[in-house]
């Protein structure tokens, strides 16, 4: 291990955080490189890696966390994963741009000597994108150490080469990086490399580092590194399992295996099993409406009956409002077995007061302005698809985005703070009737006085326009 003495220290790196979208890319990475290190990277994900080295030479920038470097003149090599030149450009070319750069002068000697050692002399006119993965390796290593760097950063140096080439790498890395005592971070998913240059480990894992240990610790633990890494990701992967069980994981167990739900507070629990029921009866719903009644009107209008006795006599207006009624009938005889199950399921944990105790007048009104959204919504994709293939093609389709989108199962926050998950809720049916459900069983905390009357007023309205369509542009048959 390299003495921690603060004149040593190239690179430190404090609390940094790299969000895309919504996601996190690194969380609360804190890492000290010190001059002449040789650190491994290793990890899952080949993105996280990548980003870390990335933010330490400046192509990336992040809001979170800092990145001291000894001098803000330090000089970093970085052999990339994929590098891209330009078309028409030589290994020659591409050297001499680099010596001109970086200001340094070559005799051509030197130059020609420099070739000969990376094997490039030969085919130094020759224009890089015609060369073979292995000659593109070599050309990006030497490029990345030719300005003699303080810090080099090699990602999947060896990757898709043969032997041969490889072997052929390694010499020029002992020769330029390890003999030169030049501080080292490696990229990599083979382990021997990191074995055979690094003297320190990174673990990383899900954004985070989970460890930081000396090589030498390793092989005295674990023999290798590949057994070691084998250890840790199985160990992570487990932890991950059992971090991200969710409530309907614990949910299902408790009703197939165990007697009582799992140690988790009683209170909280209660509101995720309403949440859950209220998202049951909304899928329930949906069901009926979207495929039971829709499919139902089609296959009627297909059938025997309606193509030899003709069905003319019966107004559009009379045959909707009597498909509504029964289909609100059909959904409130499933409503209440979903119930009934309910309190089979959990009444041994909970009572039965407690558990439905967020059914009330105004839950009783938002379920069927629920089932009237769907009934009619369903009742006019009856009227634009004739045939029933079409129609399950199309009902399923959209079956899906219409209940992610509707909130019954992401949250508020997703919504808010996702630009793109807000502006698609506004297009699902179901977002304003099931707006209203939540907010009456998350006591009134979710919506503001004016989104619950926009809320009342769409969901007022959505079934006229539906059933207003429908009736006329019905037609019996062709």
């Amino acid at each position: 291990m390299k003495e921690t003495n603060s004149n040593l220290l190239l690179v430190d790196i404090k609390n940094l955080s790299k969000k895309y979208r919504q996601k996190w890319a690194l969380q609360d990475i804190n890492l000290q490189i010190y001059c002449g290190e040789r650190i491994g990277l290793i990890g899952a994900n080949d993105g996280d890696k990548s980003i870390i080295s990335e933010i330490i030479v400046g192509i990336r920038k992040t809001k979170a966390g800092v990145v001291w470097k000894k001098s803000e003149l330090l000089v970093i090599g970085i052999q990339f994963q994929d590098s891209k030149y330009p078309m028409g450009i030589t290994i020659l070319d591409m050297i001499q741009y680099y010596l001109e750069t970086f200001s340094i002068k070559y005799h051509y000697d030197d130059l020609e000597n420099l070739l000969k050692t990376y094997q490039l002399d030969g085919i130094k006119k020759k224009q890089i994108n015609s060369l073979s993965a292995g000659q593109q390796q070599i050309l990006n290593i030497l490029l990345a150490v030719i300005h003699k760097p303080q810090l080099i950063i090699l990602d999947e140096v060896s990757t898709g080469l043969d032997i041969e080439v490889r072997e052929d790498i390694f010499e020029f890395l002992e020769e330029d990086i390890v003999k030169r005592n030049v501080t080292m971070i490696l990229l990599t998913h083979i382990m021997s490399e990191i074995e055979k240059f690094c003297e320190k480990i990174i673990f990383l894992h899900n954004v985070l580092i989970k460890e930081q240990i000396t090589v030498k610790e390793v092989i005295e633990q674990y023999g290798t590194i590949a057994e070691y890494t084998k250890v840790k990701f199985k160990f992570y992967k487990e932890q991950d399992k059992n971090n991200n069980s969710s409530l309907m994981i614990l949910i299902i167990d408790f009703i197939v295996f165990s007697s009582e739900l799992p140690n988790v507070d009683d209170e909280f629990l209660l509101s995720k099993i309403k949440n859950m029921i209220v998202a049951a009866l909304m899928i329930q719903v949906m069901i009926t409406g979207f495929q039971i009644i829709s499919g139902t009107i089609v296959e009627f209008r297909n059938s025997i009956i309606v193509k030899h006795f003709g069905s003319i006599n019966i107004k559009p207006k009379t045959f909707f409002l009597t498909v509504i009624l029964f289909g609100c009938i059909l959904s409130l005889f499933t409503i209440l077995i979903t119930l009934f199950w309910t309190t089979i399921i959990f009444g041994r944990q909970f009572n039965i007061s407690e558990l439905l105790s967020f059914i009330n007048l105004p839950v009783i009104g938002y379920l069927i302005f629920s089932i009237i959204i769907s009934i009619s919504f369903g009742v006019l994709l009856a009227t634009f698809f004739k045939t029933q293939k079409k129609h399950m093609l199309i009902s399923n389709a959209l079956f899906l985005p219409m209940m992610l989108f509707s909130g019954i199962f992401l949250s508020k926050f997703k919504f808010d703070k996702n630009l793109i998950f807000k502006i698609f809720s506004y297009l699902s049916i179901f977002k304003y009737p099931s707006s209203l459900l939540m907010n009456n069983v998350a006591n009134n905390s979710i919506l503001s006085n004016t989104n619950f009357i926009i809320n009342i007023l769409v969901s007022s309205a959505l079934p006229l326009i539906f059933i207003g369509v429908a009736i006329k542009w019905w037609k019996w048959y062709e």
